[in-house]
């Protein structure tokens, strides 16, 4: 079984962090990882993700507004700018532990963000061609 923090290999069964009811216990392999998960967890579980939410809801409903209208202006990649924006700065939004148990909280956040970022360059890129163009 792997670590969930970090995504070793682990055997051992001394730090295990319960998921909730219902969902399966985590493993970790040393106190660190397990310390660290706890915070992740409880920082996941907190209500400050209500406004990245509510500011994606938004970026969504303007993007789809521009792409269903093929309204043409310079600015209409923006909303995908933010949204990859979004999911760079607050990665837990858009994951499950689903993902995290095949290689850790650790990689997938880099992984995500790594998303996010491709998402926000291409949406500047594509803006910038628009600008030059119209």
């Amino acid at each position: 079984m792997k670590c969930i923090y970090c995504g070793k290999e682990t055997t051992a069964n001394k730090f295990t962090i319960s998921a909730g009811s219902g969902n399966a216990d985590l493993q970790c392999c040393g106190r660190e990882c397990y310390l660290k998960t706890k915070e992740y967890i409880e920082e996941d579980k907190s209500k400050k993700k209500m406004p990245f939410y509510i500011l994606a809801a938004i970026l969504v409903v303007v993007n789809l507004f521009l792409l269903g209208y093929k309204l043409t202006v310079w600015w209409m990649y923006l909303p995908m700018t933010g949204l990859g924006a979004l999911v760079a700065l607050v990665p837990s939004m858009y994951i499950t532990h689903y993902f995290f148990e095949s290689m850790g909280i650790v990689k997938a956040r880099k992984v995500v963000r790594g998303i996010g970022c491709f998402v926000m360059a291409a949406g500047l890129a594509l803006t910038f061609s628009m600008f030059l163009v119209g």
